[in-house]
């Protein structure tokens, strides 16, 4: 930006249009009376978490009583590894 463009600048920042203030104002209230005569928008409800947490929740369940009865089976030693033929390369 050379000389003159900094001055023009400068100028301008502290340059009011007459009326300026006053036309901001009457804006000011032309939206706020506006905004108070619209008629107030429906709400919509979202039926999709009602439908979500019941089925997150049975799909927990699902996942935890599987891995309830993998353990108990595994502590019962059913585990079907020990009793299995040797893996290639490994000695019994």
């Amino acid at each position: 930006m050379n000389a003159g463009e900094q001055l023009l600048s400068a100028r301008l920042r502290g340059f009011e249009a007459p009326g300026e203030v006053e036309a901001g104002e009457r804006g000011r209230r032309i939206l706020l009376a506006a905004f108070a005569e619209r008629p107030p928008a429906r709400r919509r409800r979202v039926r999709a978490p009602r439908l979500g947490w019941p089925l997150l929740a049975a799909l927990l369940t699902a996942l935890c009583a599987g891995a309830v009865a993998v353990a108990g089976h595994l502590r019962e030693g059913g585990s079907s590894r020990q009793d299995s033929a040797p893996v290639a390369g490994s000695k019994a």
